[in-house]
């Protein structure tokens, strides 16, 4: 019976020294593993993401080459039928901070237009019909009290562009 003992107490001793040093290092190892299946789930959802970004990039080069083709077609077509660069003369056109009436500001936004020989290009267009109560710089605000401007009788305009006309 004391052999039995003592073997049933070494079975124990052996199996807690088993628990001590093998449970720690079974956790280690599942730990490093599971850092290192993380590591690797990251790194295939950028290659994934690369990937992606590459098919997208491509997709984008094909409708900017189409896109080059049908402008250079264009252009050609313009140069047969001379309507392209060169062919069109620019007047600009430059009011600035021009006090008007809605009659003449109606005649000049009218004039904005395009033609069959020409057409308008705006690089600004500015409107002020509250004169009284705009930011407006010091010297105009001075102006509108001499001209004794009276509340929504006229605006402030600035109109900026060309004009490009048909050469014939």
């Amino acid at each position: 019976m004391k052999k039995l003992l003592s073997a049933y107490h070494l079975l124990h001793v052996l199996l807690l020294v088993l628990a001590v040093v093998a449970l720690p290092m079974v956790s280690h190892l599942v730990l490093r593993d599971w850092q290192r299946y993380q590591q690797a789930q990251i790194r295939f959802d950028l290659a994934n993401k690369i990937q992606q970004n590459r098919t997208g990039y491509s997709n984008d080069i094909k409708i900017f080459n189409q896109f080059a083709q049908e402008a250079a077609a264009f252009l050609e077509s313009s140069r047969q039928y001379h309507i392209g660069e060169g062919y069109w003369e620019p007047y600009e056109v430059k009011v600035k901070d021009r006090l008007m009436g809605y009659g003449e500001l109606e005649s000049v936004l009218n004039n904005a237009k395009h033609g069959g020989n020409y057409y308008y290009a705006p690089t600004k267009i500015e409107v002020e019909t509250d004169l009284l109560n705009a930011n407006l710089p010091k010297a105009l605000a001075e102006r509108f009290k001499k001209e004794k401007v009276e509340l929504g009788s006229k605006a402030l305009v600035t109109v900026e562009g060309a004009y490009y006309v048909f050469r014939r």
